[in-house]
């Protein structure tokens, strides 16, 4: 069973696999690019974990990350964080991005967040489905039209 919590500065080599391995996956990266997917930003993104608003959290199995995901904006002064997600292939379809959601409300209600924010690719049909059935509501599209951007109200 997977443990969901906050990076922390001793995760660097565990999320640069993670992100090498997502970097490697056409598929995944067509949907998934919120920052390089490198050794350097996995370095960068973990020792800067304690001294930062936005949160970045990770569902560990073992010695290993299956799941990553992150809140941001709050860095930049926003009140409603965006919300971005990646589960390691073979552990898709496993209940990890349910569990790494959840897990963000919870941080975005500490937060006192009254909502949370997404991008998802249009085309990216499974995520639009799980998206809206968790509550996300897409009305807007970016402005390249591939994207919904959709809102989730927390209160």
């Amino acid at each position: 069973m997977a443990n969901i919590r906050l990076i922390k500065p001793g995760d660097n080599k565990k999320l640069a696999d993670f992100l090498s391995i997502i970097s490697r996956d056409d598929n995944i990266k067509k949907f998934f690019h919120p920052h390089p997917l490198t050794k350097e930003q996995a370095e960068k993104i973990c020792q800067a974990a304690s001294q930062r608003k936005d949160l970045y959290f990770i569902a560990v199995e073992g010695n290993k990350i299956i799941g990553y995901a992150m809140l941001r904006g709050w860095d930049e002064g926003y009140d409603t964080p965006s919300f971005g997600i990646c589960v390691r292939p073979e552990y898709q379809g496993r209940g990890i991005g349910k569990k790494l959601t959840n897990y963000a409300f919870d941080l975005c209600r500490e937060k006192k967040s009254k909502k949370m924010m997404l991008k998802v690719y249009k085309d990216n049909l499974v995520a639009c489905k799980l998206y809206k059935k968790i509550g996300f509501n897409f009305t807007n599209e970016t402005d390249d039209k591939k994207q919904w951007v959709g809102y989730l109200n927390l209160e």
